[in-house]
């Protein structure tokens, strides 16, 4: 039997004849407790999937709390996760047991979250959270199973990136209507390809002259975003005038419904905020730049995340193969 500590808990795992049973629990007792647990039940020839779930299940509020503190907190989804979870607590409420939520009520939701206009995308977003929740809970033992998820067929959508002239017309509304914070935030995530949440967590000790580094809190590795002439000269200003705390004094929702705004008065109704970090990687591919460094630049843990990009190098696969043809005799 193994006891490790992952993330804010303890991982317990132990192994019987090629079948692993693993669990995570908040404390090291509590690991403990269970190891001896399913050591006894193999003893005693009984199903260690079948034991009782320790101090009963948790609400889905107590889950998605839990979640949150031992999973999302600090990460890069960490308001995107919990917002989607939350919408889980808004239909079923907060003191609905976990062992309650069946595939049948899962499906209601998934009818419900339909009916008031969410695409399939959005509520795969929004059934990823909880499923996590779920899995969650039951690696904790406090949920003997996890149910299916009914995930939805999302469709193939065309990659949309912004024009410069789009970006112009931005940029010029963010002036006429005297939001600078919000025109230096959009200007940085065109630039940079950051996270808005990134970038919202931007402090002065981050900053440098011709970069800014982002620390994952979960690992404490560092990535270093390079910034262009006119980036480098906001986070300049932005130093002046916040010489201590976040760069961008601005949250998350604030900048999500600001942007809404602006695409809205622009008659745009197929970008959102996260458009401008496909923007940066798409001209940066679009004038030769290879999509190595491009996966490097966005920080995408694999270059699959990145491959998304690669019809718009100028190269195509086509060009490269007829490189060939020059060596070719006669022809053959």
């Amino acid at each position: 039997m193994t006891i490790k500590q992952r993330n804010k808990g303890y991982e317990a795992s132990l192994s019987k004849d090629g079948e692993r049973f693993r669990r995570t629990f908040s404390t090291y007792e509590e690991a403990e407790q269970w190891e001896a647990k399913i050591r006894l039940a193999l003893i005693e020839g009984r199903d260690p999937n079948n034991l009782t779930v320790r101090g009963g299940t948790w609400s889905l509020n107590e889950a998605v709390s839990a979640t949150f503190k031992a999973i999302w907190a600090g990460s890069k989804s960490e308001e995107t996760s919990y917002k989607n979870s939350n919408a889980a607590i808004s239909f079923f409420g907060k003191h609905h047991s976990l062992i309650a939520i069946t595939t049948v009520e899962l499906q209601e939701w998934v009818q419900h979250l339909r009916e008031i206009g969410n695409s399939n995308a959005t509520i795969n977003r929004k059934l990823a959270a909880l499923s996590r929740v779920l899995t969650y809970a039951h690696q904790c033992n406090r949920l003997s199973s996890v149910p299916h998820i009914p995930r939805q067929r999302e469709a193939v959508s065309r990659l949309r990136w912004a024009t410069y002239q789009e970006e112009q017309i931005m940029l010029d509304l963010c002036d006429s209507w005297s939001i600078p914070a919000i025109k230096d935030l959009l200007i940085i995530l065109l630039d940079t390809g950051m996270r808005v949440g990134e970038v919202l967590k931007l402090t002065a000790q981050d900053a440098f002259a011709d970069r800014v580094v982002i620390v994952d809190p979960k690992n404490g590795k560092t990535h270093a975003v390079p910034l262009t002439s006119r980036a480098s000269e906001i986070i300049s200003k932005r130093l002046l005038e916040a010489p201590k705390g976040a760069l961008f004094p601005i949250t998350y929702t604030s900048a999500h419904w600001h942007f809404k705004k602006i695409t809205e008065h622009m008659g745009l109704d197929d970008v959102s905020i996260h458009t401008l970090r496909h923007t940066f990687a798409s001209r940066l591919v679009q004038k030769g730049v290879s999509l190595q460094v491009v996966s490097k630049l966005l920080n995408h843990s694999t270059l699959t995340m990145t491959m998304r990009y690669a019809h718009l190098a100028p190269m195509n696969y086509t060009d490269a193969i007829s490189v060939l043809e020059s060596g070719n005799v006669g022809g053959n």
